[in-house]
């Protein structure tokens, strides 16, 4: 037994099949009960009686039918048309969909408007952005997407009617998913701002210690010049003194080289502490 009846095209070098939502009375035919008679015409014996046809009677049906987007499910709950932009439950005529992050769990319904055996019409569809090539749908007419990252996209889907006569024009609608606030741009600029604010707060901070840290440096060496400026100075009095052995000196030679040894410790220790 044969499942339908089967045409082959040699022009189109395609191959048809008509089963009872075509016309038969059956899909069950028996096997060697057909025949021609003189007119040309067809009998087959099915298991529910006989089917005859005029083969060149029977025409491909040609009419290229549109598609369209019937329905779209967001997290399983249809909103009212494609047409309509959702956004935390607010539907807005925009035609576009625009969803927040945590709604990318979504589906879309379809049709292509031919009405010949409309249950053999066949449909191919894409999710430009996401999908890399079309997906071919056979009859379903339902296509589902789950866990999309946020994104601009773009759902496409187009249709053939039931002999396999193909509308190449998609039916088409954008889907936009918003990203959460913690991926947003305005989110990376504050962060991007709060941080060179950071810096410039550690970089004066660092600043003001440099600074404070020069000036007490200054203040030590000045005030370290001006001690080694009057043991270099004693010094020289002191030598001027034990060189011209002056009579009226009441200090004797060697106290004054006692002194000048004192003097040159002490201009040793303030050299150790500027170093």
């Amino acid at each position: 037994m044969n499942s339908g009846l089967v045409k082959y095209d040699k022009k189109e070098n395609k191959v048809y099949t008509y089963r009872t939502v075509d016309g038969l009375c059956s899909n069950q035919f028996q096997q060697n009960a057909n025949c021609t008679d003189v007119n040309g015409i067809f009998y087959f014996g099915t298991n529910n009686g006989i089917v005859s046809f005029d083969p060149s009677k029977i025409k491909t049906n040609s009419f290229i039918p549109s598609v369209v987007i019937t329905n779209v499910k967001i997290m399983n709950e249809d909103i009212f048309s494609p047409d309509d932009t959702l956004l935390s439950g607010t539907y807005k005529r925009e035609h576009k969909i625009l969803l927040n992050y945590n709604q990318n769990f979504f589906s879309f319904e379809f049709a292509a408007l031919n009405y010949i055996n409309p249950a053999a019409n066949q449909y191919m569809y894409m999710l430009e952005g996401l999908d890399k090539q079309w997906n071919n749908a056979g009859t379903q007419r339902v296509a589902g997407y789950t866990d999309i990252k946020p994104g601009h996209y773009t759902f496409k889907v187009k249709g053939s009617n039931n002999d396999g006569v193909w509308n190449e024009v998609p039916a088409a609608i954008p889907v936009i998913i918003l990203p959460p606030w913690w991926q947003t741009w305005w989110f990376y600029s504050l962060c991007a701002i709060f941080t060179a604010i950071i810096i410039y707060i550690i970089y004066r901070i660092r600043l003001k210690q440099i600074l404070k840290l020069y000036k007490l440096r200054s203040s030590i060496a000045k005030d370290l010049h001006d001690d080694v400026g009057s043991a270099l100075s004693s010094i020289a009095l002191l030598s001027k003194i034990a060189q011209e052995e002056k009579i009226n000196s009441r200090l004797k030679p060697d106290e004054i080289f006692s002194r000048i040894g004192d003097l040159l410790k002490s201009i040793i220790v303030l050299m150790e502490e500027i170093t």
